[in-house]
């Protein structure tokens, strides 16, 4: 199993277990700051699991679109669970981001949300600079492809 696909399972198993991390806030924007850098690996995948059950698709939206590239990170990785038109438009503009963590996860997402629409994005992510972003996307085409099946 590739490094990525553990990390993506850790993720998944995050968010199975979010009651994991009850002293987290309530409130939306510390639950976004909660998803920055500074941040250890366990408490950004609780908050999203958590923002994800408390405010969905429109929260990790608005993130996306933000300064913070770490947080526009998380955000891409956590729409993974939501198979839309506005989600799916929202990782593709997320592919083309200046970050390459978020180009990475918005390639994860589409992989698992995605349809042919995401495919131009992540032909050309394919060819991305940096090694893990291409790999990510190479993935991503390939679950499309096999549910278009």
């Amino acid at each position: 199993m590739s490094p990525i696909a553990r990390r993506a399972g850790a993720f998944l198993l995050a968010i199975a277990s979010a009651g994991c991390c009850p002293d987290l806030p309530d409130d939306l924007p510390s639950l976004l700051r909660l998803l920055d850098c500074t941040q250890d690996l366990d408490t950004k995948h609780c908050a999203v699991a958590k923002i994800q059950d408390v405010y969905g698709a429109p929260a990790l939206l608005g993130a996306l679109g933000g300064d913070n590239a770490c947080i526009r990170s998380e955000a891409a990785h956590g729409l993974m669970l939501y198979r839309s038109d506005r989600v799916e438009a929202a990782l593709i503009q997320a592919g083309g981001d200046d970050d390459p963590h978020v180009r990475m996860w918005a390639a994860f997402s589409l992989g698992e949300i995605g349809d042919k629409g995401a495919l131009p994005i992540l032909a050309l992510l394919a060819k991305d600079r940096k090694d893990f972003v291409a790999a990510m996307a190479i993935e991503a085409r390939e679950k499309i492809r096999k549910r278009r099946r």
